[in-house]
């Protein structure tokens, strides 16, 4: 499968470092053209330059002392930007991309090399910046990326130039403990991995078209279930596979924002409308449905708990917005930071995934790029962030922040200070938190891919689409975890729950409790050796993994 049409921009004395990348692209079935300084007039490039610049999907651009002083590199870099800003103003999708491969140490990368994907390859082997190189540029498995076919195509001469031999075998090495490690895929027991082994009904909402959420609030679950004229909040016991209303205080005249329910800190979280028509947020007790203290606001983010405060976006009725700690008992202000959202992004508050409490910490992500990381306790600033896209909320785990944005970057970020310890790219954008899991960093995109990523360098360990491999397309997103348990990884998308083998992405199986159902199922969550979650039948399900 051939990756994304390259063009490779360079100045007149960085030829000889083209020969290997075209080696690699030709090894990967990725279509490349090149700049080739020498042959352009002065003061201008050649036509089939400029087509072959609009015609490319990854802009890569070789970064050396050589690199600021090109004309020819100057020129090729304004035509780059003057079709990114033509894309935009005729409001098409960016489906350019810009990587700067840094290749000697007196290049230094500025501000605005910062803000794009850029590959350092200092103090890194050819074998392993490459590894980092093939992830934008579209080519899919570590098979695929360095196989043996590829190594023996580029001759030992070649093939020295691209990696190091000691390199090639590791890397060989690794292919064949993956292949290895295929034929050991657990059997399916019986023929029950990937059927439902129990359902928990959530009253009369049982058997309707009811989306449901289930919530894991420090071990005790809860279920927001929003049928066809009415909307439900339920305590769920797993071990006892039974459910009970929880009646909340409202009058029978509010009606409830089923984008606003969720379940915090022992309290349950609504965004309701009452009969004037104006917007209320209140939290309620989960135990008996009591109220606990109202929030004043016009939208907020699904809120987030520790052992003392509750952690939200709040937006006020002046428009203005900020991060908010809230007292868990009286709903007081602990303290709060103003944050600079637009009135569109308001309206997004509630269904966005920008928010995460971890290592006594807050990491709030904006509309405008920006990472911010608060402490819990005061709400002093720490740490911000600028990425290149919109950060979803960041897994924090053993001191680093992991995080991906819409533009298709992720990141690992030092969770005290917001250095960077690593970032790579894939294809399409991210809006999902990422799963980490031994040594593993698991993640969905919007372009209906699973990808498996190493937490200490970011390497590419697989990926695999929800849609037919084949064809290397899918009507499928991923907006949500993963979740694992021994070797098998299950991710929700639309209707059905997908589950491929830890080890290598192959495909297990799939299931749809209620097929073509055009409301999706909720993002799955391990309990006692299953899957659980949410479905748009009003039913929690637990499925064999």
């Amino acid at each position: 499968m051939a990756g994304k049409k390259v063009f490779l921009c360079y100045a007149l004395g960085d030829q000889s470092r083209v020969a290997p990348l075209l080696a690699a692209c030709d090894a990967w079935a990725v279509t490349a053209t090149q700049l080739n300084p020498a042959k352009q007039p002065p003061g201008q490039l050649l036509p089939e330059t400029v087509r072959d610049i609009r015609a490319s999907e990854v802009y890569l651009r070789l970064c050396t002392g050589a690199t600021r002083g090109s004309p020819q590199v100057a020129l090729a870099d304004a035509a780059y930007r003057s079709l990114v800003d033509e894309d935009r103003r005729k409001g098409k999708a960016n489906r350019r991309r810009l990587v700067n491969l840094i290749l000697d140490k007196n290049y230094v990368p500025d501000q605005q090399d910062k803000a794009t994907l850029y590959i350092d390859t200092a103090n890194k082997t050819r074998a392993r910046w490459l590894e980092e190189l093939a992830i934008p540029l579209g080519v899919a498995t570590l098979k695929q990326r360095i196989s043996r076919r590829a190594l023996v195509g580029m001759g030992v001469g070649l093939g020295l130039a691209v990696v190091s031999t000691g390199s090639a075998v590791a890397i060989y090495a690794q292919q064949q403990e993956q292949q290895r490690a295929a034929q050991r895929i657990i059997p399916n027991t019986a023929g029950l991995s990937g059927q439902a082994r129990w359902t928990i009904p959530l009253g009369a909402f049982s058997n309707q078209s009811a989306p449901t959420t289930l919530f894991d609030d420090d071990g005790m679950y809860y279920a927001t279930v929003s049928g066809l004229t009415t909307v439900g909040v339920y305590s769920v016991s797993l071990p006892a596979k039974a459910s009970h209303l929880i009646p909340v205080a409202l009058s029978s005249t509010d009606s409830i924002n089923t984008q606003d329910m969720s379940a915090a800190g022992g309290l349950i979280f609504l965004g309701y409308t009452d009969a004037n028509q104006v917007f209320n947020a209140s939290a309620f007790h989960a135990t008996d449905g009591a109220l606990a203290f109202h929030i004043d606001c016009i939208n907020f983010s699904h809120p987030l708990a520790d052992n003392t405060n509750i952690y939200c976006l709040v937006a006020s009725s002046s428009g203005s917005v900020s991060v908010s700690a809230l007292h868990k008992q009286t709903g007081a202000v602990v303290w709060r930071r103003p944050l600079v959202i637009n009135s569109f992004d308001v309206a997004q508050l509630g269904v966005s995934n920008i928010l995460a409490v971890g290592a006594g910490a807050v990491f709030v992500s904006d509309f405008d790029h920006r990472l911010t990381c608060y402490d819990a306790a005061t709400g002093q600033q720490k740490w911000r962030f600028l990425a290149r896209g919109v950060v979803a909320a960041p897994a924090i785990v053993n001191g680093v922040a992991y995080a991906g944005a819409r533009d298709g970057s992720l990141y690992a970020l030092d969770a005290a200070t917001g250095g960077v310890h690593w970032r790579t790219s894939i294809a399409e954008g991210i809006s999902a938190s990422p799963l980490i899991n031994d040594g593993a960093l698991y993640i969905g995109s919007l372009d209906g891919y699973l990808y498996a990523f190493d937490i200490r360098t970011g390497a590419l360990f697989w990926r695999v689409a929800l849609g037919n491999p084949a064809t290397n397309t899918s009507v499928y997103t991923i907006t949500a975890p993963p979740a694992v348990y021994h070797n098998v990884i299950a991710v929700a998308s639309l209707d059905s729950l997908f589950a491929f083998d830890l080890r290598d992405g192959s495909p297990r199986w799939h299931y749809a409790p209620v097929p073509g159902s055009e409301d999706p199922i909720d993002r799955p969550q391990t309990y006692q050796g299953l899957f659980v979650f949410g479905s748009p039948d009003g039913k929690i399900y637990a499925v064999n993994p």
